[in-house]
């Protein structure tokens, strides 16, 4: 990874030095991304966002993260091998299996498992893995089958994913209920982090989950059909997760198989898969 950090940023100087690439302004932004942010976010009223506590200086930035972006990409590998990724603590014990029964649409693959009894209206872990920007269906060549949409503004044609097909946890494995259960056990829930203010994205059980039972999710049509009205059971608040959790019916075909998780994304490359087994996680 790190030496394909270190290419990237090579072919990036390589541009800069061709004249390839745009001109920031004086604040570092580009003139394609100053577009995007007028357009995005010109309608959003300046006293919706968050005030800094009073007497904050007005010429430095007010955040609860930690800002990587004036730190060189090549040594970006710093930020993950600081990390204690053990200091994450699970509320609830899961376990990945592979799928052995024969009458799964996912023989085979894998899947995701309670590994003791889960209550209902319980967060379970994050959504993890690659963010992936995209401007424009039309430059959309991505064929990963674990993107989970983020952040869509349509107007604009912006689609901020979390792709777990390379880099992710335990979430990557849970399959669609379509062909294994009633319906859903679990469903995705955007949240913003108490602690950064960041936009993310978590699994929280709708039912209660016995132990040994797998955990499903819904995907929603989008993923199964391209241009699809019909939604997943994705929340977007705290509030609509308490009222309608575990309320709504299965939709979509019988048998439709293990496909993951891809949400919202308006004319994605998702189609009816998971007839047979391509599409399952082989692990």
């Amino acid at each position: 990874a790190a030496a394909l950090e270190r290419r990237v940023a090579a072919l990036r100087l390589q541009l800069q030095t061709a004249g390839m690439t745009e001109e920031a302004n004086e604040h570092g932004v580009s003139a394609r991304a100053g577009e995007l942010h007028h357009q995005v976010f010109a309608e959003v009223a300046v006293n919706s966002w968050f005030k800094p506590p009073p007497g904050w200086p007005s010429e430095v930035l007010f955040t609860h993260q930690l800002l990587w972006d004036e730190v060189p990409p090549d040594l970006h590998f710093f930020r993950h091998k600081m990390a204690d990724y053990g200091a994450a603590r699970r509320k609830f014990r899961t376990e990945i299996r592979k799928i052995t029964s024969r009458k799964h649409p996912c023989y085979g693959a894998y899947g995701l498992y309670a590994g003791e009894e889960i209550p209902k209206d319980e967060t379970l872990f994050d959504y993890a893995g690659h963010v992936r920007l995209v401007v424009g269906t039309e430059h959309d060549t991505s064929t990963s089958s674990y993107l989970l949409n983020l952040f869509t503004h349509e107007d604009s044609q912006v689609y901020i994913d979390i792709d777990a097909a390379r880099a992710g946890n335990e979430s990557r494995f849970l399959n669609d209920h379509h062909g294994i259960a009633q319906g859903p056990n679990a469903q995705f829930w955007p949240y913003f982090d108490s602690v950064t203010g960041e936009k993310r994205m978590a699994v929280k059980s709708i039912d209660s989950i016995g132990s040994g039972s797998e955990i499903v999710v819904d995907y929603g049509g989008r993923y199964f059909e391209r241009e699809s009205s019909d939604d997943s059971d994705m929340q977007g608040s705290d509030e609509e997760f308490q009222n309608k959790s575990g309320r709504k019916k299965p939709k979509g075909s019988k048998g439709a198989g293990k496909v993951q998780a891809l949400l919202g994304r308006k004319g994605a490359k998702a189609q009816r898969v998971g007839e047979g087994e391509e599409d399952c996680e082989e692990g």
